[in-house]
């Protein structure tokens, strides 16, 4: 729920609970109000026909209408008594509430009964007429505030949707830092100066970074090469005995490991960077084929045999550098990580690769699969970069890495989503986990 809308409602919320409390309260404080006055007003009326009373006989006092009765009585003298009571008249048809005067009173020595009443039907319009321009009142009031709300919150709160869809679209590896409006509130004026600082501020810290990361990662070429020159030559004389081969063939390997990282880094750098901006039109199926030709010698070092199977013949736009990268470094660790003598399936169609191997042990962490530097087996060698290379590639692919565990085998399935992807067949890589 957005910040306005939320204001807003506690707003609208408050109003409605406050109007809502106070239509009852209104109507028993107007009730009652009504009530004292007429209470009022038949006290007065009892004490005119008292004066009457002690100046002629309760013969010659006429009422006009029904609602004062004066009879003599035996009953004790007694104060004023009020009441409502509904009566039924016969003339309309219907109950109306009477608010009834009752008392015993002693005049010129002898006890009359008074009984005065008057119709409340005037006064009960009046409160529903008043409860009705009340609840149109809060009607009325609440839409009001919606509206005012709501029309306030395009105008107020503009700029600050306008900073949002300017962050959305921030990207640093633009370069570009952020160039915000300005605001004549006093709030969005200083979040927007902030926020333009700060984007300078990591725009020059991305900058030295990429510089650093280039020129260390070029600066160390040279150095690692003629280390490994030497170690070369260095083997090649003589007199050698096996414990100083051994040692310099350990140096000579974590040198290799060594500039195979420094250049796997260099790559992750330019595809971050997005130095590579050439694009090809890519075969997957043949691009596929050549991957998996390059691979079968380390396969048969293994024991491994690969099966290939491809459906269609679906081309799409990409770096072809990187495409065969991609799926060297999952075609790799497919027959890195399997058993002797198992197998790895490959499957192409023209929406999907499928690399599915054998599993020596459970399911993988999909959560550190394409973390950089995550192993998921320190017994095995690698640089533990492979995967997020991979994901990061079939990103500027527009395609996506998924990755199951089904039937006791691991498979990576590259998913693309481009529009133009020409597609013969339909396929599902469930066909070949069916086979493993």
């Amino acid at each position: 729920m957005k910040l306005v809308s939320k204001i807003s409602l506690r707003y609208l919320l408050f109003s409605f609970i406050a109007l809502i409390v106070s239509i009852p309260v209104f109507y028993v404080i107007l009730q009652h109000a009504i009530f004292n006055s007429v209470d009022e007003s038949l006290q007065q009326h009892e004490e005119a026909i008292l004066k009457v009373l002690a100046k002629k006989p309760v013969a010659q006092y006429n009422s006009f209408n029904d609602n004062i009765r004066i009879t003599l009585t035996n009953q004790p003298v007694s104060p004023a008594r009020l009441s409502s009571r509904n009566i039924f008249i016969q003339d309309d048809q219907e109950n109306v509430t009477y608010r009834i005067l009752e008392s015993v009173r002693n005049v010129n020595g002898r006890n009359y009964f008074i009984h005065i009443r008057k119709s409340l039907i005037e006064n009960t319009d009046l409160i529903q007429s008043i409860i009705g321009i009340q609840v149109g009142l809060l009607i009325v009031l609440l839409t009001g505030l919606y509206l005012i709300n709501r029309s306030l919150s395009h105008k107020i709160w503009k700029p600050f949707y306008d900073t949002v869809g300017k962050l959305k679209s921030f990207s640093i590896n633009s370069r570009k830092t952020l160039q915000l409006p300005r605001s004549d509130i006093q709030e969005f004026y200083d979040l927007n100066t902030s926020l333009e600082i700060l984007s300078k501020k990591a725009v020059a810290l991305y900058n030295s970074q990429k510089e650093f990361t280039e020129n260390a990662s070029h600066e160390l070429q040279t150095p690692l090469s003629i280390i490994l020159g030497k170690l070369e030559l260095l083997m090649q004389t003589s007199p050698i005995n096996e414990e100083q081969a051994e040692l310099i063939n350990s140096a000579y390997n974590s040198g290799l490991q060594m500039k195979k990282m420094n250049q796997t880094l260099l790559l992750l750098t330019k595809i971050e960077n997005n130095q590579f901006l050439t694009k090809d039109d890519i075969h997957l199926q043949q691009s596929v084929k050549s991957c998996v030709h390059q691979f079968e010698d380390f396969a048969v070092q293994k024991n491994i045999k690969m099966v290939l199977e491809t459906k269609g013949d679906a081309t799409i736009k990409g770096n072809k550098y990187l495409f065969d990268i991609m799926t060297g470094n999952l075609l790799k660790n497919a027959i890195l990580h399997s058993a002797s003598h198992s197998r790895v399936n490959i499957i192409s169609d023209n929406t999907e690769i499928t690399i599915c191997n054998s599993a020596e042990e459970g399911s993988l962490n999909k959560e550190k699969l394409f973390v950089r530097f995550q192993k998921q087996n320190n017994q095995k060698p690698g640089t533990g970069i492979g995967l997020e290379i991979a994901s990061k590639i079939a990103s500027i692919h527009n395609a996506q890495i998924n990755y199951q565990y089904t039937d006791n085998s691991h498979c990576f399935i590259i998913c693309f989503f481009q529009k133009d992807i020409l597609s013969e067949n339909e396929s599902v890589s469930a066909d070949i986990r069916n086979d493993i």
